[in-house]
């Protein structure tokens, strides 16, 4: 009976020793989840739909924006913009900005976003923000479908967005066109786990931890690089989605201005090859786009320098969302200057 007696020892030891795996793991996990700040996570203010755009913005929304990343106000009306601007004159055409975190006005108060700064310059439009962040162009593209169909006398709408570029710089040729930052954790789970999906160890705390260390600290980032083929299927991407764009806004009869990815100066020498890859790639083809289908193409970043930024990515401060306006206003300017001489 020795033999019994000990194999019970010792199944009773592994359980034992499991469970307390299991349980240092989840401690281990807690105190993770709870110092780690997303870059991008799904703030208060948001809200999951079922579609393309994954979530929109919550209506008549007011408080704290980011769980503590951020400490600027946030404030939604009842059609969920973010307000101030909140010019919903009917005398007046409407200028639309929609996209990311950048025309949104990422960790900073509305007096200090982009559309705020560029309603003061033209009180002759009524300005609407409806930029969210972390969306991509395809999200940016579902929202001004989805959301702004029944929008009226729409004169003008401007364009600004990161992704798709981000999750290029890291899929490469193993990117696909849902990636986006709200995705991103799942994906590098998918592409850049020591442990694959369909191992049953996948499911346990220990087995989350070893995955956390082998991305962290033995892989130390989730990159794969870009190839021809791969190059050539995100152009297509990006000029497909701004086509779907450059048709609502003809159907509207209204002017459409996109501007680049646009990432501060100091940022963009600390960015890895990949970046800096995706981001000219990305630029590249809006420009061409625009150029092909008649869009103004507005470069933000010949007035911009790294004070103009809130960080190291491409988050503008107030005195950057000013000098981009004030660009902004006087292209609106020169368009209707254009518009006029036509006439």
């Amino acid at each position: 009976m020795s033999w019994i007696k000990k194999t019970f020892f010792c199944i009773v030891v592994l359980i034992i020793m499991t469970f307390i795996l299991e349980l240092g793991s989840f401690a281990l996990l807690s105190i993770l989840n709870k110092s780690r700040q997303e870059v991008f996570p799904l703030n208060r203010f948001m809200e999951l739909v079922d579609d393309e755009r994954h979530y929109t913005m919550k209506k008549n929304f007011l408080g704290n924006g980011s769980d503590g990343v951020c400490i600027e106000m946030i404030k939604t009306n009842n059609f969920g913009y973010r307000v101030p601007p909140n010019n919903f004159r009917t005398d007046v055409k409407k200028f639309l900005f929609i996209g990311d975190s950048v025309p949104f006005g990422w960790c900073v108060n509305a007096e200090d976003s982009l559309p705020f700064k560029f309603s003061m310059l033209r009180p002759d439009l009524a300005v609407i923000n409806g930029a969210i962040p972390s969306y991509s162009l395809i999200q940016a593209k579902s929202r001004l479908i989805n959301e702004f169909e029944v929008l009226q006398d729409l004169s003008v709408i401007y364009l600004q967005i990161y992704a798709p570029a981000s999750s290029y710089a890291r899929y490469g040729s193993r990117w696909e066109l849902s990636d986006n930052w709200h995705s991103q954790r799942i994906r590098d789970d998918e592409l850049c786990s020591i442990i694959e999906a369909q191992n049953p160890l996948r499911k346990t705390y220990f087995g989350t931890v070893l995955n956390k260390v082998y991305k962290r600290v033995i892989r130390n980032n989730c990159f794969f690089p870009s190839t021809e083929d791969s190059d050539a299927r995100y152009i297509s991407h990006i000029r497909q989605q701004v086509q779907i764009i450059k048709d609502f806004t003809d159907k509207k009869g209204a002017t459409l201005i996109v501007a680049p990815v646009t990432p501060s100066p100091r940022g963009l020498l600390m960015l890895p090859p990949t970046y800096k890859h995706a981001i000219k790639l990305t630029n590249m083809t809006l420009k061409n786009v625009s150029r092909d289908l008649g869009i103004i193409f507005f470069e933000t970043s010949n007035f911009l320098k790294d004070s103009d930024f809130i960080d190291d990515c491409c988050h503008l401060s107030g005195s950057g969302a000013q000098k981009v306006a004030v660009g902004l206003s006087q292209e609106i300017a020169n368009l209707l200057k254009r518009t006029s001489d036509t006439e």
